[in-house]
């Protein structure tokens, strides 16, 4: 088992250092963190600059591992906000939508699961609960793309979004997609939030089959698009 989208203190909203979310994470059964900073706090060289503190970091903790990611942000036009040469040389890549969610949403994340270094689309729908409602994407369209280029729909297990919704995850899950139940934990006591997304994964029927990070990272790398 492992984590798939997390921040550190490289984000300005994440609260803890990457040596703290790792060792966390570990004490509680993971084997595996995909570091997913946002995007725009890693212009100018400190994404490179991130990569040498988790080769740091992974010296110290392993076996296990420090996945190297970014959360990337899905621009109004579709395009990702991150240059193709470094999203090559990552681990993983979560492509979200974080403003503009009245700007044809689904094409723009449509956009997204046809770049060749997406891995996963983050909160689907964008929704904060009881602040905002969900863009509204043609769920249906987004998930038969999915499908086809095996890109992931994640969970996202923090309690004011739990976004994909259940019904989305089950017709996810259904059509084929794997489904990563992710944290999205900006903060090492957040971690703890898988548990409200495996309730969520559960309320959509979804097997540990189809549940992506239930998988060591070998076999999710083989899985990529």
């Amino acid at each position: 088992v492992g984590e798939l989208h997390c921040h550190s203190d490289w984000s300005s909203d994440g609260k803890a250092s990457i040596e703290e979310m790792a060792r966390t994470a570990r004490s509680n059964g993971y084997r595996f963190l995909a570091l997913t900073d946002h995007s725009h706090y890693l212009r100018e060289g400190r994404m490179e600059a991130q990569w040498r503190e988790v080769d740091e970091v992974n010296a110290r903790v392993k076996p296990f591992r420090v996945l190297k990611g970014v959360e990337a942000n899905i621009r109004a036009d579709g395009a990702i906000d991150v240059d193709d040469e470094l999203l090559a040389e990552l681990d993983w890549v979560v492509a979200s939508l974080h403003h503009a969610f009245d700007k044809s949403p689904t094409e723009r994340i449509l956009a997204a699961i046809d770049h060749p270094h997406v891995d996963c689309i983050g909160h689907l729908t964008g929704r904060k609960l009881n602040r905002r409602a969900g863009a509204e994407v043609d769920i249906e369209q987004v998930v038969a793309r999915a499908v086809e280029t095996r890109t992931a729909l994640e969970i996202n297990s923090q309690p004011d979004r739990l976004d994909m919704r259940d019904v989305h995850a089950r017709l996810a899950g259904e059509a084929g997609v794997l489904v990563p139940v992710t944290t999205d934990a900006h903060s090492t006591a957040a971690l703890g939030y898988r548990e409200l997304g495996v309730a969520q994964a559960r309320r959509a029927w979804l097997t540990k089959e189809q549940v992506l990070n239930t998988r060591p990272w070998r076999e999710i790398a083989k899985l990529r698009p």
